[in-house]
């Protein structure tokens, strides 16, 4: 069971900290993890998705990696894919200037969809070009399947972000039209 604690600190400023216990599988003792978040409605995000997750045995303790640190991780992964160059270049800029600025201070592995959603709204008001928000929700999602497939997370945030606040590309590619008979 998690537990939700408000904090004020030093500054004044108010945090909320989600409380669990896990069981470390290095050593298999049991081991008290806390989670600060500056939004109360993060928290309580954060709190259910312990319990729920808790109850089910997929509990996945984050580790301290950064998105910035995983992006830069991700970068390299694909330097040495040998991907085309251009490919490589979009997806860097994304993460340079769409991502990091917004989302590179935030734990990779308790990145919320709340967060993803309210990062979406930014790049909207920003006045990004939609087809600007669409790579840079790739770039991301793109970063995050990789640590799916890989086993380091147990779901993506930007499965659970709705379809209908997903940027959608407006290249769409043009049916030819019917011949005359």
């Amino acid at each position: 069971m998690a537990s939700l604690q408000e904090r004020r600190l030093a500054s004044g400023e108010l945090r909320w900290d989600v409380v669990y216990w896990y069981t470390d599988p290095a050593t298999g003792k049991r081991k008290q993890k806390r989670e600060r978040f500056a939004d109360e409605k993060q928290a309580l995000w954060r709190k259910l998705e312990v319990e729920r997750e808790s109850e089910r045995g997929l509990l996945v303790v984050p580790t301290g990696e950064t998105v910035e640190e995983r992006l830069a991780r991700f970068l390299a992964s694909l330097r040495l894919a040998n991907i085309a160059a251009n490919t490589y270049k979009i997806r860097e800029m994304a993460a340079r200037r769409y991502i990091v600025p917004y989302l590179g201070k935030q734990k990779f592995a308790t990145l919320a969809p709340s967060q993803i959603i309210a990062w979406l709204d930014l790049l909207r008001k920003r006045g990004l070009a939609t087809n600007t928000q669409v790579t840079a929700w790739s770039t991301l999602s793109a970063v995050y399947r990789q640590a799916y497939e890989m086993g380091e997370i147990d779901h993506t945030p930007l499965d659970r972000v709705p379809r209908s606040l997903r940027p959608k590309s407006t290249h769409r590619a043009e049916r030819p039209l019917p011949r005359p008979v």
